[in-house]
């Protein structure tokens, strides 16, 4: 905001008057002021002496050109304006400077008010971070700070709490309760350390303290103290976002796959941790019916962030058709799963053959079973005949997983006329028949 005073005196050039834009600025940043005559400057132009009453916070001049108390301005013929800058100086309290133009006797003031930086910015670097690890926070002020430097105050909002306690179990933020920007400087940097979460957290970091008229009391007099300094900079505040470690990495595999319904398997599940490694996973599948898991398993005693493994057997149960089978670990908050294809079982009896196919009444046939190769454990097989007083049966039996068939001894009676005789062998839901003539 400009503030002008307008010379009322008339002279040869007419009223004078000298402007500043803007006219408060933070200390160590430049304005600028403008002369104005009130008549176009006469052949020859009109000289200027421009100064400071306090050359020590705002002087004429710049960066550039070096700056001194006093200074010429000429405003060349026919021009009406002319500009200068001013430079400025951090001060350590808001302080009030008259400048002033004089031509030809007469002179006009304008005040600039020169004001102690306060902090304009907070930047977090990074402002998203693992919990346990540190960030780079940087101070900017609006201007340079003053003689001794700059104190600014920090501090935490919740849920996260500055000093080293935790709040409703999350974890805490620390650094120093404030920093000094140097004298002279606008930034300064700082580390602000994390802790551990379980969950993601944020928080707000604020540098500075709001501007709070401090408290008075009576001293039993008259008099009134006024309690603590003059008020502290503007604040302003950056979130930090402070995450949990990422769940381990679980893996799921299955051998052999695809399998045969019946066939057992080796599930193996492997753990990258990000961190402490886990002591068990639990397992599970959408197809309890065809995979026998057991529901927990254990991992080997582990320590530091060592890869984990565990491997378990488990038994397949007979399928009728190919069905896939999702298999699922759960270890420490990660989860891996994977498809596992169960083949159509096969008949447990591979052949079911006699030898002869026709013999005498009173004499021997033999009966020679043959497994499925994918069998895998022993089934209960049962022969049934149409012709009982014809053929001796054997009681049910075990029929083991064998690369060689299994033979039986049937034993005829006697007939006076030629017969055919059924034997049929149930294994579960399996049936398989085969003929024997029985003759005279």
């Amino acid at each position: 905001m400009s503030v002008s005073l307008f010379a009322a005196l008339l002279i040869a050039h007419g009223p004078l008057s000298i402007t500043l834009a803007p006219a408060t600025v933070v200390g160590g940043n430049p304005t600028t002021a403008t002369v104005t005559l009130g008549a176009p400057a006469p052949s020859g132009g009109v000289e200027i002496t421009l100064s400071s009453s306090n050359a020590a916070v705002a002087q004429f001049g710049s960066r550039l050109a070096p700056a001194i108390g006093t200074s010429q301005l000429t405003i060349p013929a026919g021009a009406l304006v002319g500009t200068f800058p001013v430079r400025t100086f951090s001060v350590a309290a808001s302080t009030t400077v008259t400048l002033k133009a004089t031509s030809r006797g007469t002179a006009v003031t304008t005040t600039l008010t020169v004001t102690l930086a306060s902090v304009k910015a907070l930047a977090l670097s990074p402002s998203t971070v693992l919990g346990g690890n540190a960030v780079s926070a940087t101070v900017t002020l609006n201007g340079p700070a003053p003689a001794g430097g700059l104190t600014v105050p920090l501090s935490v909002t919740r849920p996260l709490q500055q000093r080293p306690t935790n709040f409703g179990g999350v974890a805490t933020v620390t650094f120093p309760p404030n920093v000094v920007v140097p004298a002279g400087a606008t930034q300064q940097s700082l580390t602000v350390g994390t802790g551990p979460v379980t969950t993601a957290q944020s928080v707000q970091i604020v540098a500075g303290s709001p501007s709070i008229t401090p408290p008075s009391v009576s001293d039993g007099t008259s008099n009134t103290i006024t309690i603590g300094a003059s008020p502290a900079p503007a604040s302003v505040s950056a979130t930090l976002t402070i995450t949990p470690p990422p769940p381990p990495v679980v893996t799921v595999s299955v051998t052999p796959s695809p399998t045969i319904g019946g066939v057992p398997v080796t599930v193996t599940v492997a753990v990258v941790p990000n961190g402490s490694p886990p002591s068990s996973v639990t397992l599970s599948t959408d197809h309890p019916e065809l995979l026998q898991l057991p529901p927990n398993a254990s991992f080997p005693t582990l320590s530091g962030s060592a890869d984990a493994t565990t491997s378990v057997t488990a038994p397949t149960r007979s399928s009728s058709a190919d069905q896939s089978v999702t298999v699922t670990a759960q270890a420490g908050g990660g989860t891996g799963s994977t498809t596992l294809l169960v083949k159509q079982t096969p008949p447990a009896i591979a052949s079911f053959t006699l030898r002869p196919a026709s013999v005498h009444g009173g004499g021997n046939a033999v009966a020679q079973l043959a497994t499925s190769p994918t069998l895998a454990a022993a089934v209960t097989v049962t022969l049934t005949t149409n012709h009982p007083e014809l053929v001796t049966l054997p009681p049910p039996f075990a029929l083991s997983p064998s690369p060689v068939p299994t033979p039986l001894t049937l034993k005829t009676s006697p007939t006076a006329a030629p017969v055919s005789v059924t034997i049929t062998a149930t294994a579960g839901t399996q049936t398989t028949t085969v003929t024997l003539s029985v003759v005279p």
